[in-house]
């Protein structure tokens, strides 16, 4: 798999969060829907391209990496 392909499912995941966030819980900071998704999707990209593992590893890291941002933004340790 090339690294876009992986980058491409990694902000879907990503994305796909920040709209869940969004919706169902009600949470929307502008900042952080653009920069920290974006940031979690390169992360979640960049560990399943590089341990040349499938793209089934790169959403699990994703929705990991994602899920950790979500939690340090409502805990008060990230400020988005």
């Amino acid at each position: 798999m090339t690294f876009l392909r992986h980058l491409l499912v990694a902000a879907l995941v990503s994305y796909g969060f920040s709209v869940f966030f969004w919706l169902a819980l009600g949470m929307f900071i502008l900042k952080g829907f653009i920069v920290v998704s974006a940031a979690c999707a390169l992360a979640g990209a960049a560990i399943g391209y590089f341990t040349g593992r499938k793209i089934l590893v790169t959403v699990i890291a994703t929705a990991v990496i994602r899920l950790a941002a979500y939690f340090a933004v409502v805990n008060g340790l990230l400020q988005p």
